[in-house]
């Protein structure tokens, strides 16, 4: 049977969107760095995808906004030199792939075709995430501390006993955070009886791995958006007054953050041994060399309020660069030099800072305001579009919309530690692909909900 043209757009949609998730998953997990690698995987599908993309909507608001960041990425580097733009071109890449196809996705397919993008990037996401949580799970077991690498260092044991992904096990608990979003919409979607519990299974490997990961930022993140689903449900249930719902609706919530929060700590209890300090656990593998469970160290949360475990330095550090260096607000800096300049105005500390451990921040020195007005955009486009449709009447919205609705907002929870979004400093390309991935099919989502509120409204007039 011949395909006609918008057929035929959706097929080569859904095939952009496959290679440059297999492309950003061979990036996240070897931490290939090659400039012409990402040339040649990176470039000719989103050449491709604008190519279709202005052929049938060249007035796309969200086309034009990615467009305007990557511009504003490339001409700053130019300005600070042809050399500077050479050693960007990875990071660039990966950038586009997220900024000039994942964002403008929705809005360039039809509704229903948006859709099975949609499902096509979560059972990706689901299965390759999932799967890396299991993996995790065994070599957490298995290796007890010895520091085996997976996949060129996708994921590992550090000498704390945690999960470990390029550095830190927040940088791995995030990406596992990504795949209960991609299962939990999967499983609302699809509602057969497999993909239930298939489905079950990979959210116990997930999150067991986030708990290994021992990562609060994430738990805290989980937290939140069990407690904002539960909140929006009842809020939205109309069978009862509204000040009960309001009323029902917190309590229910702030017990089940409290629940999703303290059952991290009791899985690792559980499954792991737990110690206050990574000296402790070091201690504990020297002395007991017999015991068969890995031993996690876990800090109690309120012990870093003050100081957010030290990033509280590097947001000073950040902020007294910016102010020695104005210039760095029109360009920011060359990615090389922004290791050692940050840890200069930082000053005495007990290791060194890798990046300003804000995603906003981190864009300032990276973009400089441009870009952080930008950023900002993007945040107010999620955070609005996210309240618009779980808010909305329910025959308007599917709980699975809810779902990829507060995936946004709650992965921005992360940008006030660590600079998951916006740039690539730390290097885990899905994070910032599935969140404009996300951000594209919720406005797609708000923008239907209001034309159908306004159309409604006129006929009743």
């Amino acid at each position: 049977m011949k395909l006609t043209g918008e057929a035929k757009r959706a097929e080569m949609g859904y095939s952009i969107l496959i290679i440059c998730l297999l492309y950003l998953l061979i990036v996240a997990m070897t931490k290939l760095a090659f400039p012409v690698f990402h040339l040649v995987l990176a470039l000719p599908p989103v050449i491709l995808f604008l190519a279709m993309a202005f052929r049938k909507e060249k007035r796309n608001a969200l086309l034009w906004l990615g467009i305007a960041y990557m511009g504003w990425f490339f001409f700053s580097r130019l300005l600070l030199g042809p050399k500077v733009l050479v050693s960007s071109s990875s990071i660039f890449c990966i950038l586009s792939v997220s900024l000039l196809i994942a964002l403008p996705f929705a809005s360039i397919m039809e509704e229903e075709q948006n859709k099975k993008g949609l499902l096509i990037a979560a059972t990706i996401g689901a299965v390759v995430f999932s799967a890396s949580a299991w993996i995790g799970i065994a070599i957490t077991f298995i290796t007890r501390m010895t520091g085996l690498n997976l996949l060129g260092e996708a994921f590992y044991v550090g000498d704390d006993g945690r999960l470990w992904t390029y550095g830190h096990p927040n940088n791995a608990a995030c990406l596992f955070l990504i795949g209960l979003f991609c299962t939990g919409y999967l499983i609302f979607t699809l509602r057969k009886k497999w993909c239930t519990i298939s489905g079950i299974i990979m959210i116990l490997g997930l999150w067991t791995a986030i708990a290994f990961t021992g990562s609060r930022t994430v738990m805290l993140q989980c937290s939140a958006a069990a407690a904002a689903l539960i909140f929006v449900q009842i809020c939205t249930s109309h069978r009862h007054p509204v000040v009960l719902r309001v009323v029902l609706a917190t309590i229910a919530a702030a017990v089940s953050m409290l629940l999703v929060y303290k059952g991290f700590e009791w899985t690792v209890e559980g499954l792991a041994g737990s110690s206050a300090s990574a000296e402790t656990v070091s201690v504990a593998v020297e002395e007991e060399v017999s015991e068969t469970r890995p031993n996690i160290a876990v800090r109690p949360l309120k012990d870093d309020l003050k100081s957010f475990t030290g990033r509280t330095r590097a947001w000073k550090g950040s902020l007294e660069l910016i102010k020695a260096h104005p210039e760095v607000l029109i360009t920011g800096l060359p990615d090389n030099e922004i290791m050692p300049q940050l840890n200069h105005y930082i000053g005495k500390r007990p290791y060194d800072y890798a990046h300003a451990h804000n995603a906003y921040l981190q864009v300032v020195l990276n973009l400089g305001l441009p870009g952080l007005l930008m950023s900002l955009v993007f945040t107010w486009l999620s955070l609005k579009s996210a309240l618009t449709v779980v808010f909305a009447i329910r025959r308007k919205r599917t709980f699975a919309d809810c779902i990829i609705a507060l995936a946004g907002p709650v992965l921005l929870i992360a940008t006030i530690t660590e600079p998951f979004l916006f740039t690539e400093q730390i290097n885990i390309p899905p994070c910032n692909f599935y969140f404009f991935l996300f951000l594209g099919y919720t406005l797609r989502l708000e923008n239907k909900i209001v034309s159908d509120s306004k159309r409604l409204f006129a006929e009743a007039e």
